[in-house]
């Protein structure tokens, strides 16, 4: 391949097929600045958002891809909640909209995020999770001002340790740090409430002492992190484990693999990633007749049809199915909600009452103006 390729030449190929692919949404051309091409189906913008809204719904989360060419890709990625994986037994990660760009900068990530914010209703609710990168949060917060964030619990671990690491700490105190902070049930990350996150974090004392470096580091840009975007989503229920954008790796691996971990032009990544939404599309229907790396999940499984019945329906049928169980509303995602409600500035937990208290035994959902009966006791 020429390794001088020229961007001008790609955008008047990517512009030429506007209104002709079906996987290019976006072309933005801005002054004095590279090309931002968004892309993605609107089948896989539906199914995203049925999978991803709601308290209840599924992690949404974001990454930033490398060499893949002379550009970017941030990729958006969620579970599909109506489908199992055969080799997982978890729900399978899909991939969602998609920005191919030249640079990281705020008001890039703006534009993208914006996009998708538009498509999917400012005010609707989400759990959005991403890595550090400052750039990328700060967009999506000023973007997705309703959402429920977390950071990847994986890099903020990795970051420690090397910066530890890079500081000259032994080995015993990494380890011991990283258990304080992370150890299973009793890290700080894990604390039931305000309360015991201060007190737990007293458990770091001996260290911060014995390590600066490592205290001002610790009180500058960790504590903060770890208490509102691991802590706080563990402590309310939103997620029921410490997130980790695993998937997101995952997705980039399958991504580079389609394309031969080679340095594309992005004309040529479009037309790869426009044939992984329609392979995920073809999974999804190979489901329904129990075929393929993927089934439809328990909750779902009254729309499994055998293979027989499917290959006599028309295609119109065909596409009348897929769409039927690509509307339908998931079960709720794996996190457990909390039983408790949490006070906002101390550590009280009150429990949730029960939607019958208030009422009156047996009784139904009524007008205003209709008669109560009082039964006997």
């Amino acid at each position: 391949m020429n390794s001088r390729i020229n961007i001008a030449d790609d955008v008047v190929s990517v512009l030429s097929e506007l209104h002709s692919n079906p996987v290019i949404q976006e072309i933005i051309l801005t002054k004095h600045k590279k090309p931002v091409v968004i892309v993605y189906s609107n089948q896989q913008m539906d199914d995203m958002i049925r999978n991803c809204e709601g308290d209840d719904g599924s992690v949404l989360g974001v990454d930033r891809t490398f060499n893949l060419g002379n550009f970017y890709v941030t990729v958006f990625f969620y579970k599909n909640r109506c489908l199992i994986s055969n080799r997982t037994k978890d729900f399978p990660v899909m991939f969602g909209p998609c920005m191919i760009h030249f640079d990281a900068e705020e008001e890039t990530y703006g534009k993208f995020f914006s996009h998708v914010s538009d498509r999917l209703g400012q005010k609707t609710r989400l759990t959005i999770g991403s890595d550090e990168e400052k750039s990328m949060t700060n967009a999506l917060k000023a973007k997705f001002p309703h959402a429920n964030f977390l950071l990847c619990t994986k890099h903020i671990h990795d970051n420690i340790r090397r910066h530890l690491q890079e500081n000259g700490a032994g080995v015993q105190e990494r380890k011991g740090i990283l258990r304080v902070i992370f150890g299973k049930n009793d890290g700080i990350i894990f604390s039931a409430d305000d309360t015991e996150f201060d007190y737990r974090c007293m458990n770091l004392e001996p260290y911060l002492e014995q390590l600066p470096i490592f205290k001002s580091y610790w009180q500058r840009f960790v504590l903060c992190k770890i208490k509102t975007y691991v802590f706080r989503p563990l402590r309310d229920g939103v997620i029921s484990e410490p997130w980790t954008n695993n998937n997101s790796e995952s997705m980039n691996h399958k991504l580079k693999a389609a394309v031969n971990w080679d340095r594309n032009k992005f004309p040529e990544l479009i037309e790869v990633i426009g044939t992984i939404y329609k392979n995920q599309i073809l999974f999804l229907r190979c489901a329904f007749f129990s075929k393929g790396d993927w089934r439809i999940a328990p909750s779902m499984e009254h729309h499994v049809i055998t293979q027989l019945v499917w290959h006599g329906m028309s295609q119109m049928e065909k596409d009348r199915h897929v769409h039927k169980v690509m509307m339908a509303k998931p079960p709720p995602a794996t996190a457990t909600k909390s039983k408790y409600f949490s006070a906002s500035n101390i550590a009280f937990k009150c429990p949730k009452a029960s939607g019958n208290i208030g009422k009156k035994p047996c009784q139904r959902k009524r007008p205003a103006s209709e008669r109560t009966k009082t039964y006997c006791k």
